[in-house]
């Protein structure tokens, strides 16, 4: 699992961060085709997030006895003749890093091979029947379908912290 809940003062850095165009400093490994300033809109970040509901998570799959380990930044070439950097931590290989704003993340793109659709469809699939839905930009993205604090209250936004 890379993400869970994420209080709603952290999802408004995001807002933040959005904003600061100046700042690319995670542009090549995280955004590299992708106007920081369309994040929002493009739905690669949303501003009431799910995790603050406690109902989404962002995951892979990794291999039985295998741990990650420190990330491993890897020039990948996408089936359009594009480079993105791909950041390995010894997970199963979707095709796109987890975090990566680009088409190539999506669950349907023509930009990575059939062995990582099948392993995305794989993954989606094992989620669906745990109870869990999808957007499709983002392979490792799922809520729960019947979430326990509704996207559509105020009150469901929560600012728990350790702080």
């Amino acid at each position: 699992m890379y993400d869970a809940y994420r209080p709603q003062k952290a999802v408004d850095h995001f807002v933040s961060w959005s904003k600061e165009l100046e700042d690319q400093l995670e542009k090549a490994q995280y955004y590299r085709r992708v106007d920081k300033a369309r994040v929002f809109e493009l739905d690669y970040v949303a501003e009431r997030s799910g995790r603050s509901r406690g109902s989404t998570i962002d995951l892979t799959i990794i291999k039985g006895g295998k741990r990650p380990h420190k990330i491993k930044e890897e020039n990948r070439l996408l089936l359009d003749g594009y480079r993105i950097m791909f950041l390995n931590d010894r997970t199963v290989d979707m095709g796109s890093s987890f975090d990566l704003f680009d088409d190539a993340s999506h669950h349907e793109n023509n930009l990575i091979a059939e062995k990582y659709k099948k392993l995305r469809v794989y993954l989606k699939n094992t989620m669906k029947k745990c109870g869990f839905k999808t957007i499709n930009e983002e392979w490792w993205h799922y809520t729960l379908k019947n979430e326990p604090y509704p996207a559509d209250q105020e009150s469901s936004y929560f600012n728990v912290t350790g702080e």
